[in-house]
């Protein structure tokens, strides 16, 4: 049976979640607004002077005459080394917040005051999610050959042939990753759903309503891209810089960054439930049967 979906019924998701679980979903809503704000605000304090040096070394242009290349990969070696325990501990973290938002968004399951666990959900989240992460990286190197074949066949005919080859395998490369992304969208909430790797049965059942989920994603990415453009402006009204220094070059304080950091990810929220939505909706729809979407907060 071919999944019935409604692009309006899939952005629309995360509304219908939070109006049938209200308290789950708030609950989940303030303990991923506290994790994210205590991590960026760790991090910022921790690493700030690295995140400056680095910043600086990509955006700024080298002295004619002077070679900067090994400053610069020095920069960047010394940036990611000092982000290394954040991105694990955000990794980790990650995968325990996000299984619990998946358990109240394809299951209708409330976890209480602290919905966290460490368990078959996680297990299942995490190889599924490095199953994913295999499959982009194999997109991504196709992707390039193709794009590097197409540039190459195309340089023959000369400059104009170059710049039409590197335009045409440019969007080949960007086409064959969005197809990728779309396909194994309902991957991760589809495997919670059933309680093991369903990573087949998402992609099979993704191709079956390719148009309308991809189209449901474009429209919850631009609504991802206003709000992050809110949060990129939001700074520019804080009394710090993205480095958590004041402008008299003094790092501040904890207390001074945690608002703006809990501001940060109450305005994140919105656009990552939306797109959250998105891919339980497909995965429900997926599911075998296509059950109606009462059944799972009923």
């Amino acid at each position: 049976m071919k999944p019935s979906f409604e692009i309006g019924k899939a952005l629309g998701f995360a509304i219908e979640v939070a109006r049938a679980r209200p308290s789950s979903f708030i609950t989940l809503a303030v303990w991923t607004i506290l994790y994210g704000a205590v991590l960026g605000v760790f991090q910022v304090q921790a690493i700030g002077d690295d995140m400056a040096v680095y910043m600086t070394s990509l955006t700024s242009a080298p002295a004619p005459g002077n070679d900067d290349t090994a400053e610069t990969l020095q920069a960047i070696s010394q940036y990611f080394s000092a982000t290394l325990p954040f991105t694990v501990v955000a990794l980790i973290l990650g995968i325990v917040v996000e299984s619990a938002w998946l358990r109240l968004f394809v299951r209708g399951q409330d976890g209480g005051v602290f919905p966290f666990r460490v368990g078959r959900d996680e297990g299942v989240y995490a190889i599924t999610g490095l199953l994913i992460l295999l499959i982009f990286i194999a997109a991504l190197l196709l992707s390039f050959i193709a794009m590097f074949v197409i540039a190459s066949l195309f340089a023959s005919l000369g400059t104009a042939g170059a710049a039409i080859g590197g335009l045409l395998g440019g969007l080949i490369m960007f086409g064959l990753l969005v197809v990728v992304i779309t396909q194994v969208s309902p991957a991760l909430a589809l495997s919670l759903l059933k309680n093991h790797i369903s990573m087949g049965a998402a992609i099979r059942g993704a191709q079956k309503i390719f148009w309308p989920l991809l189209g449901s994603f474009i429209v919850s990415l631009v609504v991802m891209m206003l709000f992050y453009s809110v949060i990129t402006g939001l700074i520019s009204f804080m009394p710090f810089n993205e480095f958590g220094r004041a402008p008299s070059g003094d790092f501040v304080g904890w207390q001074a960054m945690f608002p703006y950091y809990v501001i940060v990810q109450l305005i994140a929220l919105i656009p990552v439930a939306i797109m959250r939505g998105v891919a339980c909706y497909a995965a429900l729809q997926i599911d075998e049967g296509n059950r109606p979407l009462a059944d799972t907060f009923s």
